[in-house]
């Protein structure tokens, strides 16, 4: 994953850009770091996103990373918008965070 602007929507007039990206896979039974495919891991990912105007943002939408990934269950969500911060579990019945 090069960009995650590919798996979350944001609205157009924040206008934000990615910085950096940074992501890792945990085999959740082992809880070790693994690049193998066996079983249910859980995926670490971090990215830094410069918003002109941050203040427009009053949602996250993970629709395109539910429709990319046919057996994604759930994604928690964490995260800091100025002075406000957002913690939250989004699924595909909630595929919307608020903040």
């Amino acid at each position: 994953m090069d960009n995650i602007l590919e798996f979350i929507r944001l609205p157009d007039s924040a206008e934000c850009t990615q910085k950096t990206i940074n992501q890792s896979v945990k085999n959740v039974v082992a809880g070790e770091e693994t690049n193998g495919d066996s079983g249910h891991k859980d995926v670490l990912i971090e990215a830094l996103l410069v918003c002109r105007k941050p203040g427009n943002i009053t949602f996250f939408d993970f629709t395109p990373a539910f429709e990319k990934f046919a057996d994604l269950e759930e994604i928690e969500v964490e995260g800091v918008i100025e002075n406000r911060s957002l913690s939250d579990m989004v699924s595909r019945e909630k595929v919307l965070s608020s903040i």
